[in-house]
């Protein structure tokens, strides 16, 4: 170990040993301890102790708790025109472990065995438990005034009084339920948010250029272990990147624990090309689609090529220069290589239409039924024309469905009509009594 790394660990000893988060203790299966440097905020040397409890994992139940979704994160805060930022300090460790359960927590380090009463960073648990319990706290403002991911919690609004009092809403939850945060991670009013791996700004969302220098100066890796972690990196920023899937397809398979180590000029290039592909986009941005009144136009373009397809989701009127919202791309499999061209461009559209799928509103109640109306029937079940078109206008015994008076019954309760339903035929009130 160096020795700025034995003072950042006997810093954080003895802050825990003070505190009474960490005691010295003896028992039995002591998980090891590894100890990662990393630089703070300012430069300066800390450490971060992660616990190797893979075996205590896999014997553990988990919690199922998912994430929330960092893209639409990203989308929501880029709208508003003031973010703030705040971030918990030593977030994990500031929850306690069941007294019936601290034995469990045994750890070796350089000075000891010691056991934990907060949750450690390696729990199986740990992530699904701190996002759980700030989605609890936090319940009555996520979505619509500040998101929470994990430690970091952002507040967005439009107006600058509005925004003072939610910044004092937000912290009052912490100071009640004695939850602290990290001052130096704060950013208030930032015109450049550095929020989840990205930069928010008033042209959008923009890579962080940190991530991609570490991608752009990543080593050719070795080992396959190697190059899972270059495309996990990469994977982080692929939405900002047109056409990258496409190469990291080809590395990906490289990876694939059921084929040899192999490097060699295809694999070279595909990374050369990874590479090429993220500093082309870096200084991009990404903007939310705004679907309100009178906005522009909305355009999906899409492209294939031998090996793989790709799709921009974009908003103006022309699509050439309009602002890009999102990217797709995918690598062929080899069956699909085959096909023939026609259907490869055919194959881009379906996809693309599947990756930006339209998910149902409320601002339109019947044209939002409609586009659901055959949304539970198996796939490729045809119908008649007859359900999508109507018949002729001059039939004598119809009336059109504007003769139709719904204003009895209760908008939710009304059926839908389409084709022929939409015709009703004249029946003597008799004939229909009978």
């Amino acid at each position: 170990m160096s020795r700025s790394s034995q003072r950042a660990m006997g810093t954080k000893l003895k802050a825990y040993l003070d505190t009474g988060r960490w005691e010295f203790a003896t028992g039995k299966n002591a998980i090891p301890m590894l100890l990662i440097p990393k630089k703070g905020t300012e430069g300066e040397s800390t450490l971060r102790t992660v616990l190797d409890k893979r075996e205590q994992n896999a014997n553990t139940y988990k919690v199922a708790s998912p994430l929330p979704d960092i893209q639409e994160i990203l989308w929501k805060v880029s709208q508003y025109k003031y973010r703030t930022l705040i971030d918990g300090k030593d977030a994990y460790e500031q929850i306690r472990v069941e007294p019936e359960d601290v034995d469990k927590t045994l750890f070796s380090t350089p000075s000891g065995t010691m056991i934990s009463r907060v949750m450690q960073i390696g729990d199986t648990n740990a992530t699904a438990t701190y996002q759980s319990l700030m989605n609890h706290l936090f319940k009555h403002a996520i979505g619509v005034y500040m998101h929470v991911f994990l430690d970091d919690i952002v507040i967005f609004t439009n107006g600058l009084e509005e925004h003072v009092q939610r910044v004092r809403e937000v912290f009052e939850v912490p100071r009640r339920e004695k939850f602290f945060l990290s001052p130096k991670k704060m950013q208030f009013l930032a015109e450049k948010l550095e929020i989840l791996g990205h930069i928010v700004d008033s042209k959008g969302i923009q890579m962080d250029p940190h991530k991609v220098d570490s991608v752009l100066n990543w080593k050719v890796p070795n080992t396959k272990e190697q190059l899972m972690s270059f495309l996990g990196a990469v994977g982080y920023l692929a939405l900002n990147c047109a056409g990258i899937r496409i190469p990291m397809g080809l590395l990906t398979s490289r990876g694939s624990v059921h084929k040899h180590w192999n490097w060699d000029a295809t694999a070279q290039r595909a990374f050369e090309e990874i590479k090429e592909i993220v500093n082309k986009w870096r200084d991009h941005h990404r903007v939310a689609i705004d679907y309100s009144k009178g906005a522009l136009p909305i355009n999906l373009v899409t492209d294939a090529s031998l090996t793989g397809a790709s799709g921009i989701l974009s908003q103006g009127e022309d699509p050439r220069t309009a602002k890009i919202a999102m990217f797709w791309s995918g690598k062929f499999t080899a069956t699909q290589q085959n096909y023939p061209v026609h259907e490869l461009k055919l194959y881009a559209i379906r996809e693309s239409l599947e990756k930006f799928q339209y998910h149902s509103g409320e601002e339109n109640k019947v044209a939002d039924a409609l586009s659901r109306m055959y949304a539970d029937e198996p796939e490729g079940m045809v119908r008649a024309e007859s359900e999508y078109l109507k018949e002729d206008e001059d039939s004598e015994d119809q009336m059109e469905l504007s003769n139709i008076d719904f204003d009895k019954r209760a908008p939710l309760t009304c059926p839908l009509l389409v084709g022929n339903a939409v015709i009703v035929e004249k029946v003597p009130e008799k004939e229909t009594e009978r």
